[in-house]
């Protein structure tokens, strides 16, 4: 197993809308990262109509295009509740601060893959 760090694309991203449909996630570098498709009939079988398909693939791609502010803004979270233990503020409330810090950590882990 490698032990070379692996890191996202450079941000920011973007999404660019084609014509015919399409989706493409950007990096900063203009390399497309990923790829969605807006069916012009919905999704077959799904029983979701175009429009709503569309409309949620939009926000897919805003979503996407989030992740990494997301990504770093948990990370400045995480950082901000660990510092409160040496202040003494975690003694107050230590059971919260404990759960939503397992949460951010988990997330943080689930963006990157640990």
């Amino acid at each position: 197993m490698s032990t070379m760090s692996v890191t996202h694309s450079p941000t920011p991203w973007t999404a660019d809308h084609t014509w015919n449909g399409v989706i493409l996630i950007k990096d900063a570098s203009g390399a497309v990262i990923a790829t969605l498709e807006k069916h012009a009939a919905g999704v077959p079988g799904s029983g979701v109509p175009a429009t709503s398909h569309a409309e949620r693939q939009t926000a897919n791609a805003g979503l996407i295009v989030a992740a990494p502010t997301m990504l770093d803004a948990l990370k400045t979270t995480a950082g901000n509740i660990r510092s409160l233990g040496p202040a003494g503020a975690l003694s107050a409330v230590p059971v919260e601060y404990r759960e939503w810090l397992r949460v951010i950590d988990s997330a943080i882990a689930d963006a990157e893959r640990r």
